[in-house]
């Protein structure tokens, strides 16, 4: 049995003529006679349609009327017509199907390799410092100053103070420095846009300039600047943008 366009020889398509004509009432509107504009096809519509056209009054017996009708007219469409139609809709149907399918292998690309790098990293970076305890993790908290809902661009590693603090991995020194919120603080460039900063230092063990290797001492722990108490306050940046430093290192 054939299905689809193979079934098919013609298809009718229908087209709507619209006419009208009018004439005298010489019965009631709405058993008005009106043969003589009508051809055997033809729907007459009078009633609501001709009121609304013409005055109530007028169409009481002597008055005039008005009928429009509709014709029924056919086009006829070829197969060959249908075919190519029904060819450029597949078409279409392929190509958009064969962008999802390569956005989504994109997507799924991407995050293997995210999960390699990770993993990559993870192995290659040093936990800081000797203590293991989080105190606090990354992402929203109740700040500790003043009980809203702030983010928390890093983690907290409990210490003591004058812990030592270890380089998680090679680089340059890009600040060891001072600030009101940050304390005595050093931030390391890794290269491939990875950075590590270690805040709340009670001493530096570093310079800025300076080469560094991983699991080399650049500081002690303490509780300088913006802080509750003695702990190392461990970030991680990848282009500029904060991200879970649980990702690149764990404690073991």
């Amino acid at each position: 049995m054939k299905t689809g366009l193979d079934a098919i020889s013609d298809s009718s398509v229908q087209r709507t003529a619209f006419a009208s004509g009018g004439g005298p009432v010489t019965k009631p509107p709405f058993a008005a006679s009106v043969s003589s504009v009508s051809p055997s096809a033809i729907t007459i519509r009078i009633g609501a349609f001709t009121a609304a056209i013409l005055d109530t009054p007028s169409l009481r017996v002597g008055g005039e009327y008005v009928a429009s009708y509709e014709e029924i007219d056919t086009i006829r469409e070829t197969k060959d017509e249908l075919t190519e139609i029904g060819g450029m809709l597949e078409e279409m149907i392929h190509s958009l199907s064969r962008t999802i399918l390569d956005a989504q292998q994109a997507e799924a690309d991407l995050q293997r390799q995210t999960l390699r790098d990770s993993a990559n990293l993870t192995q290659a970076f040093l936990w800081p410092t000797s203590s293991r305890v989080v105190s606090s993790s990354f992402g929203y908290r109740s700040d500790p100053f003043k009980g809203s809902s702030s983010f928390h661009a890093g983690i907290d590693i409990a210490a003591e103070t004058g812990d030592f603090v270890f380089a998680a991995q090679g680089g340059t020194v890009m600040a060891a420095e001072r600030s009101p919120a940050r304390g005595n603080f050093i931030v390391i460039d890794h290269e491939n846009g990875l950075k590590t900063s270690y805040m709340h230092l009670s001493s530096l063990a570093v310079s800025a300039g300076d080469k560094v290797v991983k699991g080399q001492r650049i500081g002690q722990a303490g509780s300088t600047g913006r802080s509750t108490g003695p702990h190392l306050h461990f970030q991680v940046s990848k282009q500029n943008k904060t991200v879970n430093p649980l990702s690149y290192v764990h404690p073991k």
